[in-house]
């Protein structure tokens, strides 16, 4: 995640270092890389085991249905809102 944010300013590093707003890249010694990450997937039985969880709490039960939801659909749990 930070080389996500770190491309676009350094981006702007070089800009402004172009049009003479700064004097010196600030990251000239820094360097970063994008790093591969194998994720791993919940099994059948893995999801079988979250659906059948019993919470105390009614808003973990919604937050479960949707979690679950989300792995059915491919739709992000960020993209939910309430």
């Amino acid at each position: 995640t930070v080389w996500i944010y770190m491309m676009p300013l350094r981006r702007m590093i070089t800009i402004a270092q172009n049009h003479g707003w700064i004097v010196r890249d600030p990251f000239v010694d820094y360097s970063i890389s994008a790093e591969s990450t194998d994720r791993d997937y919940l099994t059948k039985d893995e999801i079988r085991r979250l659906l059948d969880l019993k919470f105390r709490r009614k808003s973990m039960e919604l937050v479960r249905d949707l979690y679950v939801f989300c792995c059915f659909t491919f739709v992000a749990l960020i993209n939910i809102t309430l």
